[in-house]
């Protein structure tokens, strides 16, 4: 939520006592509560935006001070509700048009009697830090989850090879069901360990066709090591490692270290998103793997920093933008954790797992 005394309105009054930033955010407030809500097939949109071009331009609010307000007061109304990248775009929109009213006409409370503006060098607005604990469990309120809940719900079931001599063949099985039989894979088992004690991985490593993997994999003994196993979540042309290399652009990578393991899952259990994978990392977060629509790289930057926008309030890592991003590798050990597949489904839908 906003926070009010952070707030700065680049307007000034000049023909009245000035109004603090405080009455300026509550006068913002209630105009949006009398705003009636965006219904779908009921000109939703252009409510929407005409909200956001007088908020912008009519209280003099900066274009982050208007998407939180919008988001916290007036998207809770809507039916349906709007994403944040949605509001974000009304709001960008709002900021680019020039209203036929003199800017900040609803400053002093009437639309039909603007005051007189001093314009001032536009100030930032400090917005609160957000808390994920917090949002989480605003999100999921008593629901909680639980790693074999995760197993249980997996359309492709994994209980036969979770444990013993069998485990390393999660990592042949997410080979073979996640990736196409021409796709080049790589994987990388060395790594470094960093001043904070993360190992990190190191080298290029490997990349073979998906079907020699699989094959190497379950002919090869239960692979142990410090820093664990990487596997690059997209395809590759088997020339480089980086971004342009990438030849298919299937998934894109969700994960928050910050968040206890139990609220991890719990909120990954409950997002509304295609998840094909789901794997221990062997430290401290989940590592999801997200489904996106991209057939090019454009398409999936767009897709993966909209992503990454909606669940940074959850605590998700918003730097895990690449589309080269390497994943843990299920089926070995980092130290003596198993990195281990809790869930899979090559073919999931935009909905909750539970």
């Amino acid at each position: 939520m906003i926070n009010k005394k952070a707030f700065n309105s680049p307007c000034r009054l000049t023909d009245q006592k000035k109004s603090s930033n405080s009455f300026i955010i509550e006068r913002a407030i209630t105009y949006i509560d009398r705003t009636p809500p965006a219904i779908s097939g009921n000109n939703g949109h252009s409510q929407t935006l005409k909200l956001a071009i007088n908020l912008v331009h009519g209280f003099c609010l900066d274009a982050q001070a208007t998407t939180s307000l919008m988001w916290d007061y007036y998207n809770p109304k809507c039916d349906p509700q709007w994403s944040m990248p949605e509001i974000e775009h009304k709001v960008s929109d709002a900021s680019k048009m020039s209203p036929i009213k003199p800017r900040g006409w609803l400053l002093n409370g009437s639309e039909n009697d603007p005051v007189k503006l001093e314009r001032l060098p536009a100030k930032r607005v400090v917005m609160p830090k957000q808390n994920p604990v917090e949002n989480i469990q605003k999100f999921i309120g008593n629901f909680r989850c639980q790693e074999q809940d995760l197993i249980d719900a997996s359309p492709y079931k994994l209980t036969g090879i979770i444990q013993g001599e069998h485990f390393h063949r999660q990592g042949a099985m997410l080979i073979e069901y996640l990736y196409e039989t021409d796709d080049l894979i790589r994987i990388v088992t060395s790594s470094r360990e960093s001043e904070k004690g993360k190992h990190h991985p190191v080298g290029y490593g490997q990349t073979l066709p998906r079907n020699v993997w699989s094959s190497a994999i379950l002919q090869a003994p239960q692979h142990k090591s410090e820093g664990g196993c990487w596997i690059g979540m997209n395809p590759v042309d088997g020339n480089g490692v980086a971004d342009k290399n990438v030849t298919r652009f299937p998934y894109a990578l969700f994960e928050m270290d910050d968040v206890s393991l139990e609220l991890q899952l719990s909120i990954i259990a409950k997002l509304p998103m295609a998840f094909s994978a789901i794997i221990y990392s062997g430290g401290r977060s989940y590592h999801c793997w997200a489904k996106v629509p991209a057939t090019n790289i454009d398409q999936y930057k767009n897709s993966v920093s909209s992503m990454c926008q909606s669940l940074k309030v959850f605590g998700a890592d918003t730097k895990n933008k690449n589309a080269s991003r390497m994943s843990r590798l299920p089926g070995v050990y980092r130290g003596d954790q198993p990195q281990r597949l809790v869930y899979l489904n090559p073919e999931p839908s935009i909905e909750s797992i539970l």
